[in-house]
C-alpha cells in the first residue's frame, strides 16, 4: 500500500483467492518462480511481462498459453517516452518509490549491502554538502 496501490493479494495466496483474474502480471523477479501458478492468475488472453531477468532457464506449461491465448513477454529497458509517461502515471497516482538514503561517503558500505541482499529496495546515495 505504500507504494500507491490500492489493492494487493499475497502470491502465496494468489492461486487460491484470484485465479484467472489479472489481464497483466508484471514479474519483476530474477528468481524462478512456480510458472504455471503465475499463468494460472491471468485471464484469457492476459500477458505475463517479465522484467526481471531470470537467474535460470525458465519452463512454463504451454497448454494454458495455447488454449487461453495467454502471453509471456519482457523487456530490460524503455525509452525515454516511456519513462517520461511511467513519471507523469506516477505523479497523478501518488506512486512513491521507497529508498534508503546513504551519503556518498558511505558508497562502500551501500555496495556491500546490496550484495548481502540487505538494502531495502533501491539506495540512493546523496552528497555530503
Amino acid at each position: 500500500m505504500g507504494f500507491g496501490c490500492h489493492n494487493f493479494v499475497l502470491l502465496k495466496e494468489a492461486q487460491e483467492k484470484v485465479p484467472n483474474y489479472f489481464d497483466l502480471i508484471i514479474n519483476t523477479s530474477p528468481y524462478d518462480m512456480d510458472w504455471k501458478m503465475l499463468l494460472g492468475l491471468l485471464k484469457p488472453n492476459g500477458k505475463l511481462c517479465l522484467i526481471g531477468i531470470p537467474a535460470v532457464e525458465i519452463k512454463v506449461p504451454v497448454m494454458p498459453i495455447i488454449f487461453a491465448q495467454k502471453t509471456i513477454c519482457g523487456s530490460i529497458v524503455a525509452g525515454r517516452s516511456y519513462t517520461n509517461e511511467m513519471l507523469e502515471f506516477a505523479a497523478v497516482n501518488g506512486v512513491k518509490p521507497k529508498i534508503e538514503l546513504m551519503k556518498l561517503s558511505q558508497c562502500n558500505e551501500a555496495i556491500e549491502k546490496v550484495l548481502a541482499n540487505k538494502a531495502r529496495y533501491r539506495i540512493v546515495l546523496e552528497s555530503e554538502e
